[in-house]
C-alpha cells in the first residue's frame, strides 16, 4: 500500500500546483523509512528528482527504474515496484507530449493500484489453505511409516526387501512427485491470475 499513498501524494502534489519535474523532490522526504519498499520509494524519487534538474525528463528516468530490479526482498513486491514504475513512467510521458492533466491520470493509477493490490491480498488469502494442504499430504507417506513401526510391524523393511514392497515404493514415490509436481503447477497457475 504504500506505492498507493506515495502515488496519491503525487497526485495531491500536481494538484496543489506543484510542477510535474519538482513533485519527487518534495515526495522524498515523505516517503522515506526503514521499510524496504519505502527506502525503495525515497530512492526513485530522490533519483528522478535529481535527473530531472539536470534536464532529464521525468519519463525516462521512471522508465529506467521500470527496467531495474528492486531490492524490496520480495519477489511480488519487485514486480509490484516495476509496475508501478513502469505507469508513472508512461503517465509521465503522455503528459509531456500531449499536455494531459497528469494529477487526474496519477488519481486513477492510484484507484487501478489499489484494486490489484487488493486482489493481490485476496489471491494470497484464498491459496493459504491449499499451501498447507499440499504440505500436510505431503508429509503423510512419512506418517504412515512411522505408525506403522508405532503399530510393531516394520514397514521400512517390507518395502526396501520385498519385491511388492520396492514396486509399491516406486510407485508410492513416483505418485508422490507427480502430485507435488502438478500441485505446483497449479498453485503458480492461480498464484499468475491478474484478473484481467
Amino acid at each position: 500500500m504504500q506505492w498507493v499513498t506515495a502515488v496519491r501524494r503525487l497526485a495531491a502534489l500536481l494538484h496543489a500546483g506543484r510542477a510535474p519535474a519538482a513533485v519527487f523532490g518534495e515526495l522524498a522526504p515523505a516517503a522515506a523509512g526503514s521499510d524496504p519498499t519505502r527506502r525503495w520509494i525515497a530512492r526513485v524519487c530522490r533519483e528522478v528528482a535529481a535527473a530531472a534538474q539536470v534536464g532529464v525528463p521525468v519519463s525516462t528516468a521512471l522508465a529506467q527504474f521500470a527496467r531495474r530490479p528492486a531490492p524490496v526482498g520480495d519477489r511480488m513486491l519487485s514486480a509490484t515496484a516495476r509496475s508501478v514504475c513502469a505507469q508513472l513512467a508512461a503517465c509521465w510521458e503522455i503528459s509531456e507530449r500531449s499536455g494531459a492533466s497528469l494529477a487526474q491520470t496519477l488519481s486513477g493509477v492510484a484507484q487501478s493500484l489499489e484494486s490489484q493490490l487488493d486482489a493481490q491480498a485476496a489471491r494470497e488469502s484464498a491459496l493459504a489453505g491449499p499451501r498447507v494442504t499440499v504440505r500436510t499430504l505431503s508429509w503423510l507417506p512419512v506418517l504412515a511409516l512411522g505408525l506403522g513401526v508405532l503399530m510393531g510391524t516394520d514397514p521400512v523393511t517390507t518395502l526396501l526387501t520385498t519385491v511388492w514392497g520396492r514396486v509399491a515404493l516406486a510407485a508410492g514415490a513416483a505418485l508422490s512427485i507427480a502430485g507435488r509436481l502438478w500441485t505446483r503447477t497449479l498453485m503458480h497457475r492461480a498464484e499468475a491470475v491478474t484478473g484481467s
